[in-house]
């Protein structure tokens, strides 16, 4: 019979099961006893999705009480050293118990500052004995998912610390038998401790966690409210084997077509395994296993041992690999195994195996050996050649989003857009890689500087919340939103709404830390924990909140890889009240960049060990704003040898940091930055960059060095063959040839205004300007002919028209670096207008203050000072009266 129709779902996606629909097992019982004796350690050892930690989490619903204590601690999140490990444990026990241990915690924290500081296993020793003595019952240690333990050094300590509690701890202490540990993983004990001998595995309780019989699941939808058919659920039976997930991902949605008034039967059970795990095998547990297995050849080959039933000849350690990955059966009396279920052997059939196999000789399986070695530009080659003879959809999209991939991590951000913006993805088909596809938009935009269409991509996925398929972008997406709305509003003040929004959004992140432990490895998540604190500590810096900086950048620094903490002393630099300190900090920051061969990169999103042109820019500005001469001249000539391998050129660099500099209006480290990159020219310098290096430096007020520059610009530029003048290089010309008129140097002057004005003309004729660009600038050189040959020369060898259209409309002077007024101002006060030149009174020419008479042209007559009338003159309404 089919239940009533429904209209409230139950079986919705949970980390942790509501004890309403949790399925209490064997193992539930076998633990309750294990922690009932309080003998022996338990453990489970079982592959991933058998609810291993709702199994625990609800032993500490129905254990914890006012008398015992049950901490569940997921040890993924691993520590740098056993000390940290060890008091991590007790400072959950004392933050999670609800009995007041507000007295013991105070000692043990008073303890730790004294100076003598014992080993970290005698310390926790302590440490617990004085918990156990604050409570009156049982304290239950469980530490989950340690197969994180296999990746630090200190594991074997962990567990000898263990097995001793259980030797020499309760004999010597009899607090020890109110303690015991359970833990929890899916490594095989002899992955998970180098020394058997000190092993609590050979002392401890296996805890066996079956999956669900044909009777549990039956209890499962019965708490669940669904009344299916005998029929339908041994048919959901025949394919899950009882499996959790599986199980509960079935009547999940089964439960949806309840809703929808759908009757379900044998039929409909089949058409929803098949819809979920055996059209696009990209749901859990399947896809993890399915990538296991494409990976993995020996894995590959005891698969096909399973499919024609030759396991035996199987050795031990293949099978419980097959077993901890959720493929087969726990091994039976006589040492055979099978297939863990229905759908777990038609995810990996003999035909997809076989398939696999050929596919690892293929182009896509080369291509995809080089992404795993990073040699991405090879990869990228086979996937392109790949494409060209495949016409399956589904596999091209998933092979374009590969090279979209390696695109973004070449840094060419342009060709990665467009090869992933066209890949047609949909959330409900493709879930995870639509997040895929967004992420890596996201980051191309947010790299390129397009923030609005970034925090649309980023938006796409934290929008989703948190699912298994989105949990390895989730968390860095939703910093990388922070970062682009950081970057969109950079000019915001402290105040502003979006500023907030910003220092909320990765405060969230931090928060979120028991969260990504569960969804994703240890180094990923210290990465986005190292993310988020180091945009967070450039928030703070950017509202002038230094004490905040500081920390979270102290914090950014726990988390940091070795390459990482270079880019931390950059910024702590900047924090130092001391120059001297503060040089020596820069220098060593420019001395670790050279030493380990560090390549810039444009974005820190892709690789957030990278130091950025910004921050190498920044650090070169610093060097030479505190006078570090050398360590500016090493770092320029160590760009200079690596130059094939930097996505810019030094003297480019430079370039940035002489603009930061002129940012800041400091004068003094501009000259000397100018001065470092001219010691260091080589034959190989390109010549365009050491001109316009000189270009701004000329254009900088004052300083003695100025004509030290202006003679380097001089001998360069008549040396620059067909050079097409730009518009901002007027202004240089201008400065120069009034520089060398200054000192008398007439012919230099007459030379560098010719070579200057053709230059100007061979780009106007290559329309490389506006029409306002081209009258100001040939306005600017007939004036500059005028200062060249004097005033009265000047102004018979000059063309008027030039001048007077800008003059007469000073709205259409255009040129970069000369105010809008320039031209009208120095015409005025240099000469008379065009339209005047020449005319007199009496034989003298006419003061500007001297009284003269005009006539309008309807015959009136004015009288008055000359300089007041003389915009009436100009226009054309009057004209001056003079002396016949």
């Amino acid at each position: 019979m089919m239940s009533e129709i429904m209209t409230d779902k139950k079986i919705k996606p949970y980390a942790i099961v509501p004890s309403s629909l949790y399925v209490r097992r064997e193992a539930d019982a076998q633990l309750r006893q294990i922690i009932a004796d309080m003998g022996r350690p338990g453990y489970v050892l079982v592959s991933r999705q058998m609810g291993k930690t709702n199994l625990l989490l609800n032993a500490k619903r129905e254990v914890d009480s006012l008398g015992d204590v049950f901490v569940y601690l997921d040890v993924s999140n691993a520590f740098s050293d056993l000390r940290s490990f060890f008091r991590n444990i007790t400072d959950t026990i004392l933050d999670g118990a609800e009995l007041s241990l507000a007295e013991v915690s105070t000692l043990i924290n008073e303890a730790r500052l004294s100076a003598d500081i014992m080993q970290p296993h005698k310390e926790h020793e302590r440490e617990l004995r004085a918990i156990l003595r604050a409570i009156p019952g049982k304290l239950v240690i469980c530490l989950d998912e340690i197969d994180a333990l296999t990746k630090v050094d200190y594991s074997d300590n962990v567990f000898s610390l263990i097995r001793s509690i259980y030797f020499s701890g309760r004999t010597n202490f009899a607090e020890f038998y109110r303690l015991t540990y359970v833990l929890s993983g899916v490594a095989d004990p002899s992955e998970l401790i180098k020394n058997k001998a000190i092993s609590p595995f050979n002392i401890g309780e296996k805890i066996y966690l079956n999956d669900f019989s044909l009777d549990e699941t039956f209890l499962f939808l019965t708490q669940c409210a669904l009344t299916f058919s005998s029929e339908a659920v041994s048919r959901i039976f025949y394919w899950a084997s009882g499996n959790p997930r599986m199980t509960w991902d079935i009547c999940s949605a089964l439960e949806s077509q309840v809703i929808s008034g759908v009757h379900i039967d044998e039929r409909e059970v089949d058409f929803v395994v098949e819809g979920l795990y055996l059209k696009d095998f990209d749901l859990p547990p399947i896809d993890h296993i399915r990538t296991r297995v494409e990976l993995d050849k020996e894995i590959r080959n005891a698969v096909m041992s399973i499919h024609y039933d030759k396991t035996l000849s199987l050795s031990d350690k293949v099978k419980d690999r097959l077993y901890l990955a959720g493929i087969s059966t726990p091994k039976a009396i006589d040492g055979s195994i099978k297939f863990r279920n229905k759908i777990m052997a038609l995810s990996l059939s003999e035909k997809w195996i076989s398939d696999v196999e050929v596919r690892s000789t293929t182009l896509e399986n080369r291509a995809a050996d080089k992404l795993r070695l990073k040699q991405y530009q090879d990869a990228i080659d086979l996937y392109t050649e790949f494409l060209a003879g495949n016409e399956n959809q589904e596999k091209r999209n998933a092979v374009l989003l590969n090279v979209g991939f390696c695109q973004a991590m070449q840094e060419k951000f342009d060709e990665a857009i467009e090869v992933l913006s066209p890949v047609n993805l949909t959330l409900d088909k493709h879930p995870y890689f639509y997040s895929f596809r967004s992420y890596w938009l996201g980051l191309c935009y947010l790299c390129k500087g397009d923030y609005a269409v970034a925090k649309n991509e980023f938006s796409k996925i934290c929008d989703q919340g948190l699912t298994e398929h989105s949990s390895g972008f989730y968390f860095q997406s939703q910093v990388n939103l922070a970062i682009s709305q950081f970057k969109e509003f950079g000019d915001f003040s402290k105040d502003d709404f979006e500023s907030g929004a910003v220092e909320e959004l990765l405060l969230q992140v931090i928060a979120s830390e028991d969260q990504m432990t569960k969804y994703n490895q240890v180094a990923a998540v210290r990465k986005v924990l190292y993310s988020a604190h180091y945009h967070l500590a450039l928030y703070y810096m950017r509202t002038e909140n230094s004490a905040g900086a500081m920390e979270s950048l102290d914090k950014a620094l726990f988390y940091a890889g070795e390459g990482e903490k270079l880019n931390l002393m950059i910024y702590r630099a900047s924090f130092q009240s001391d120059s001297s300190i503060e040089a020596s900090i820069y220098s060593n920051c420019a001395s670790e960049l050279i030493k380990t061969n560090v390549y810039l990169s444009r974005a820190k999103q892709i690789n957030p060990a990278a130091v950025t042109l910004d921050e190498c820019a920044n650090l070169i500005y610093n060097l030479a704003r505190l006078d570090a001469k050398q360590s500016v001249i090493d770092l320029i000539n160590y760009l200079d040898v690596t130059r094939d391998k930097q996505i810019i050129s030094s003297w480019s660099l430079c370039l940035q940091a002489t603009l930061i500099a002129l940012g800041d209006g400091d004068v003094t480290t501009f000259a000397r930055l100018t001065h470092y990159r001219l010691m260091t020219v080589t034959e190989e310098t390109p010549v365009d960059e050491v001109f316009q290096t000189l270009c701004f430096a000329i254009l900088l007020p004052g300083g003695e060095e100025r004509a030290e520059f202006a003679d380097k610009f001089v001998t360069l530029f008549l040396n620059m063959n067909d050079y097409a003048l730009r518009d901002a290089d007027i202004r240089v010309i201008w400065e120069v040839v009034l520089y060398k008129l200054a000192v008398g140097n007439f012919n230099e002057a007459l030379r560098i205004y010719e070579c200057a004005a053709d230059c100007f003309e061979r780009s106007v004729s290559q329309d490389k300007f506006s029409e306002n660009i081209v009258q100001s600038g040939r306005a600017i050189f007939e004036y500059m002919k005028i200062k060249i040959y004097g005033m009265a020369e000047g102004q018979k060898l000059c063309n008027y028209s030039a001048l007077m259209d800008i003059h007469l409309s000073p709205e259409k002077f255009e040129l970069p670096f000369f105010n809008s007024d320039f031209l009208a101002r120095f015409l005025t006060e240099d000469f008379s207008s065009p339209r005047e030149a020449g005319r007199v009174k009496g034989g003298q020419k006419i003061g500007r203050n001297e009284i003269v008479e005009i006539v309008f042209n309807d015959g009136k007559k004015v009288k008055g000072k000359y300089k007041k009338l003389l915009q009436i003159i100009e226009s054309g309404e009057a004209s001056l009266v003079t002396d016949a």
